[in-house]
C-alpha cells in the first residue's frame, strides 16, 4: 500500500512541477517519452507520459514504456525509491543482485535519475507522515477489510 500511495505521490509532485518550477519546465519541455515503475509481476505500477511538457500517468502495466523500473516486492520498492536519490549505489546493487530490473535506454535512464532531483520536498517528514496517515485510513476503512 506504501508503495502505491509513493507512486501516487510521485505523480502528484512530477505534476505540480511541470506547472509551477521553471528548471523543471525546462528540463522537460523538449522530452517525449513514458517511463513505468513497478513489480515484476506487474501487481502494481505506474507509468508516467513526459510529452509537450506535460507528465500525465495511469495506473497499471504500460508496455510501451521507453524505460521500464521493476523491482522484486512492494517493501522493497518502496524503500529504495526513498533512497536512490542519497544513495545511488545502492540502486546499482540492487540491478547487480536482480531485485531490479531495468529495460530502456541508457540516456532516457539518466535523464530520469537527473530529474530526480528535483522530487525530493524540503522537509520529507510530512510527506511520510502523510503516507503513513492514508495507510492507516486505508486499513482502518470498510474498503480496505473487505478486500
Amino acid at each position: 500500500m506504501k508503495f502505491k500511495l509513493l507512486l501516487l505521490a510521485i505523480y502528484v509532485r512530477l505534476f505540480w512541477l511541470s506547472r509551477f518550477n521553471q528548471k523543471f519546465q525546462k528540463r522537460v519541455s523538449d522530452k517525449n517519452f513514458c517511463f513505468y515503475f513497478g513489480l515484476t509481476d506487474s501487481s502494481i505500477g505506474r507509468s508516467f507520459r513526459i510529452s509537450d511538457g506535460r507528465i500525465r500517468s495511469h495506473s497499471g502495466d504500460y508496455n510501451t514504456a521507453d524505460i521500464h523500473i521493476s523491482f522484486y516486492s512492494a517493501e522493497y520498492a518502496y524503500q529504495m525509491l526513498l533512497t536512490a536519490n542519497k544513495k545511488p549505489l545502492l540502486f546499482a546493487d540492487g540491478m547487480n543482485k536482480n531485485r531490479i530490473v531495468v529495460r530502456g535506454t541508457v540516456d532516457n535512464l539518466f535523464w530520469l535519475m537527473d530529474i530526480g532531483r528535483h522530487l525530493p520536498i524540503k522537509n520529507n517528514s510530512r510527506l511520510m507522515n502523510l503516507v503513513n496517515f492514508f495507510v492507516l485510513a486505508f486499513r482502518k476503512s470498510r474498503v480496505w477489510s473487505a478486500r
